[in-house]
């Protein structure tokens, strides 16, 4: 958890040295305006649309796509995706820096498939498929930055997800023959106490 926090700091902290060390930036008025957002950390890289219904509140929602089929050498496959939607409260302007808090949820579709010979004559096979859903509904802290010289850009540190999690897991072994050798499937809630960090940057328009 300490980690995750840290990050977050760290990347806070660097946005408000660039704030002091640079040119004074001004209070942007964000007010009807949209954001493209690109953004990257512990979670899967993803795209993301914001609105502004004032200056002070938005909403904001984004998704993201990860695939790994594997190669030559494995039949091996990962699939992941996420979707979220969240409001934004900008509790603090100063000389183009925002600090913002965060409610929403997080959707994350998370699918391993592996494969593995019990049999190279007869090319028998073992395939292993484990799927995990999770869903976080929680809170998070933002901070973004828009330079004097480039201010309809905003570039921000954020930590999300910081709630209660539910969570849905899936787990089958099969043979190559289509048979089912064993099953498993277990529901449950926890504290999701490790968030999403990162590094984002709109565009405003």
């Amino acid at each position: 958890m300490k980690r995750y926090i840290g990050v977050f700091f760290a990347g806070s902290i660097l946005l408000s040295t660039s704030a002091i060390a640079g040119q004074t930036g001004n209070d942007y008025n964000r007010a009807g305006q949209w954001g493209l957002g690109l953004s990257a950390g512990t979670a899967v890289p993803g795209v993301g649309l914001r609105y502004w219904f004032n200056d002070k509140f938005a909403v904001d929602a984004g998704g993201a796509l990860s695939l790994d089929t594997g190669n030559s050498d494995t039949s091996d496959t990962h699939k992941e995706w996420a979707a979220n939607s969240q409001l934004v409260y900008a509790f603090h302007k100063r000389d183009g820096l925002r600090l913002e808090g965060l409610f929403g949820a997080i959707y994350d579709h998370n699918r391993t498939n592996t494969q593995s010979d019990t049999n190279q004559t007869s090319g028998s096979y073992i395939v292993t498929d484990n799927l995990v859903r999770t869903t976080t509904v929680g809170v998070g802290l933002a901070a973004e930055y828009s330079f004097q010289e480039l201010p309809d850009l905003g570039f921000s540190a954020f930590a999300t997800g910081i709630g209660a999690a539910f969570i849905s897991r899936d787990n089958s072994v099969n043979n190559s023959n289509g048979t089912t050798t064993s099953a498993l499937h277990e529901s449950y809630v926890t504290l999701a106490t490790k968030p999403s960090v990162g590094l984002a940057v709109h565009y405003y328009f």
